[in-house]
């Protein structure tokens, strides 16, 4: 089973085989990602959608909002490094989605970082509460696995914007 700890962003190092190996330099520093979600079984389906479209990239991971905003707060310090993209539940332990969202688009170093809502909830109160911080996506969960995995196409794309 998992063993999530929550005080800690978790480093994953998702390296997959590029269809055109020319298009990604050894030097090249990987891409990063940072996931917001407290759900392990999210998490793997969202690995699983970044391995499904060769994402190759460090996924940051925290677990709940508070430790989500420690890291925002450690990047306005200089302590850490933006990353390429945020993939952010709104339903948290400890802080909302919502919460995390405003504190990166109100810091001066992250606020152009796109952001992708990925949550459960098809609540109008919620996809309105997070519109004026301009996420690039609001995206319910899809139920099923294709779905979900077809998501890694839709990162992918945001990645290669950034």
């Amino acid at each position: 089973g998992w063993n999530l700890n929550p005080e800690a962003v978790r480093r994953f190092s998702l390296r997959f085989q590029q269809q055109n190996q020319s298009q990604v330099s050894s030097k090249e520093p990987l891409r990063q990602i940072l996931l917001v979600e407290d759900n392990p079984a999210d998490v793997e389906l969202v690995m699983e959608a970044l391995e499904e479209h060769d994402v190759s990239c460090e996924l940051l991971l925290a677990t709940n909002g508070e430790r989500a905003v420690t890291f925002l707060d450690e990047i306005e310090a200089g302590k850490q490094s933006c990353p390429d993209l945020l993939i952010l539940d709104l339903n948290l332990p400890r802080r909302s989605g919502k919460e995390i969202l405003e504190r990166m688009r109100a810091g001066s170093t992250c606020q152009h970082v796109p952001v992708v809502v990925l949550t459960s909830s098809d609540s109008q109160t919620d996809k309105d509460a997070v519109a004026r911080f301009h996420p690039s996506s609001y995206i319910r969960k899809p139920l099923a696995l294709d779905d979900f995995l077809q998501l890694g196409g839709v990162f992918k794309r945001l990645l290669n914007r950034a």
